[in-house]
């Protein structure tokens, strides 16, 4: 009994911290602030042990894409901390830096989706696991994408960015409903808001 508690404890610390994580990430990112990259990346690291330990704990095999996800995320963060204005990088790095990040974000798409098709093509659609991983795919994909352009850190792609974002948080809410993750939805609709902001902010300039 004392061993389930613990995981309970624990699995909701986890969701806590990293769902707090991703919200300044979004918060910070539309004061224009870098730190908010580094929000990033504690969220998505955090958020990996989370979903490893659902896995294991309570027997959740399909978050492998969530896991991908952000792995993929940690990167994509460390390119927008290191390509942020308010930072001093050399234009070397910069021109280094995106191609090794494009060919990242195209495998880990590539890779999703040949599982994905995989898995509907055997189980079909009328399951409820492919139905969730369907959503992951749509969420993780949206999410690559939004940060990616977000890092790019120009008007057209910030714009593009907070708009992909808007759109990922809403099935990504109903996989963590679904995965019995209350505190990782809450934080997820904060961001959901935050996103709008940022959507709002944009097309004021």
């Amino acid at each position: 009994m004392t061993y389930i508690v613990s995981q309970s404890s624990a699995l909701l610390v986890l969701q806590v911290l990293s769902g707090a994580f991703f919200f300044l990430n979004k918060l910070f990112l539309l004061l224009k602030k870098p730190i908010g990259w580094i929000c990033g990346i504690a969220g998505a690291s955090i958020i990996i042990v989370y979903f490893y330990c659902q896995m294991i704990w309570q027997d959740r095999p399909n978050l492998w894409i969530l896991i991908i996800l952000d792995f993929a995320l940690i990167f994509l963060n460390s390119y927008g901390y290191v390509t942020d204005p308010a930072k001093r990088t050399t234009m070397l790095g910069k021109v280094l830096a995106k191609p090794v990040l494009s060919l990242i974000v195209k495998a880990v798409v590539i890779k999703l989706s040949l599982s994905v098709c995989f898995l509907v093509l055997t189980k079909g659609l009328h399951s409820a696991e492919s139905r969730l991983e369907v959503l992951q795919f749509a969420a993780a994909v949206l999410f690559l994408l939004g940060t990616l352009l977000r890092a790019f850190n120009t008007r057209k792609t910030n714009s593009a960015g907070w708009l992909m974002y808007f759109l990922a948080h809403m099935p990504f809410m109903y996989v963590l409903y679904m995965t019995g993750s209350p505190p990782l939805v809450f934080f997820q609709a904060l961001s959901l808001v935050v996103a709008l902001l940022g959507i709002c902010s944009e097309r004021k300039k």
